[in-house]
């Protein structure tokens, strides 16, 4: 569910405050279907060995003060309830990046490991990743140049590219 999470900024709909059954494979009424987890992110939806016939034994909820998501096994794991993430906070970094003439962020994207990829354009020089290892300079051909950073999950810059030719070829001039 937290990959999910990660890829799509939300969880799989119909999960509330209150403990619900999870949908078998085979589907059911009354119950949260996490079928979009499969095959991206489960192999396949866990079963209780202990589970009624048309219920998977589960039971997941969200904690709607902080968003915490929880699952519960009651008939099979002795009634634990099992605590999967706490989104609190959301944002883990941020960073400033700026040239020394125009420069315009245009997308930012997150993959399914946690980095980031940012987009945009610039003219002139621009560092990024000030003071790390990883500190890349670029400085634009022409009036404006394009740009592709990548992120790790923790803020590190990864590297970062520009393109571009003498004339602009992005953002603002």
């Amino acid at each position: 569910m937290e990959d999910y999470f990660v890829t799509n900024r939300a969880y799989p709909t119909g999960i509330t405050g209150a403990y619900q059954d999870i949908c078998p494979p085979s589907g059911g009424s009354g119950c949260i279907d996490l079928s979009v987890l499969v095959p991206d992110y489960l192999a396949i939806i866990p079963i209780s060995p202990n589970a009624a016939t048309g219920t998977t034994g589960y039971t997941v909820a969200i904690n709607p003060s902080n968003g915490q998501i929880s699952l519960s096994a009651p008939d099979s794991e002795l009634g634990v309830t099992t605590a999967i993430n706490d989104l609190t906070p959301l944002i883990t970094f941020a960073k400033r990046v700026g040239s020394t003439g125009s420069d315009e962020g245009t997308s930012i994207d997150y993959l399914n490991d946690g980095s980031i990829i940012s987009t945009g354009s610039f003219e002139g020089t621009v560092i990024f990743g000030e003071g790390e290892a990883s500190e890349t300079n670029l400085t634009a051909v022409g009036s404006m140049d394009v740009f592709i950073a990548k992120y790790n999950a923790d803020g590190s810059l990864v590297w970062a590219k520009s393109a571009g030719g003498v004339l602009s070829d992005g953002g603002k001039k």
